[in-house]
């Protein structure tokens, strides 16, 4: 792969005779034209691709929350494959061909040396009506980066439905909870449970949290 500086004429991108002029974050790169292989994949390249269509599947569904969450992953990793990274070292479990994600090992943002304060002693709780709690407390050792104004973001995933329930913004840290009625067609559903704080500004994010799995009741 090499390098390229833009021309009197632009920026070129594309196919050009056997190489592909692409741009990758600030920097334009040409490689050569990829050629398709007649031979069968190995067994190490399907268990390879099989685990990787699993994470790269997930990741699109969260690419929101991912790109917010990770942010922070450095200048050689975007977002995506930062995450991409860790949920293939960690999140796959099973053996070939029978691959599952596991779900609590899910996480929505790394944490670095300028992260946030995670939420203080975080928990989940249902209750009547639909209704499923997370809450906190107030942090004996507050970081000096964290705020009251810092707002939570909360996941669920519904093990049933095999569905995402994003809560972007749910509430502020200083607020130490948030209730959310959900559709009844939830009830009696399991649903793993996900949360992290993000900055006012969304520039700085804490590490992600996995508060564990609850029944929505009646």
């Amino acid at each position: 792969m090499g390098k390229f500086k833009p021309g009197p004429m632009g920026v070129v991108r594309g196919l050009i005779d056997t190489i592909v002029a692409s741009k990758w974050k600030d920097t334009y790169v040409v490689k050569g034209r990829p050629t398709r292989s007649n031979k069968p994949a190995t067994l190490q390249q399907a268990e390879q691709r099989l685990r990787f269509g699993l994470v790269t599947g997930l990741m699109k569904r969260l690419r929101y929350i991912i790109t917010v969450g990770y942010q922070n992953s450095g200048k050689n990793l975007t977002p995506m494959n930062a995450a991409s990274q860790y949920h293939l070292a960690n999140a796959v479990t099973g053996i070939y061909p029978d691959y599952l994600l596991d779900f609590t090992k899910l996480k929505i943002s790394n944490g670095n040396e300028s992260s946030l304060d995670e939420a203080w002693l975080p928990k989940v709780t249902a209750g009547a009506g639909a209704t499923v709690t997370v809450s906190w407390e107030v942090s004996k050792y507050p970081g000096k980066t964290s705020s009251g104004t810092d707002k939570i973001t909360i996941l669920f995933y519904d093990v049933e439905k095999d569905k995402f329930i994003t809560l972007e913004s749910a509430a502020t840290r200083s607020e130490l909870t948030k209730t959310e009625e959900l559709p009844e067609v939830y009830v009696g559903d399991s649903l793993h449970c996900y949360i992290m704080m993000v900055s006012a500004d969304q520039k700085r994010v804490s590490g992600s949290q996995y508060l564990g799995l609850v029944k929505i009741l009646a």
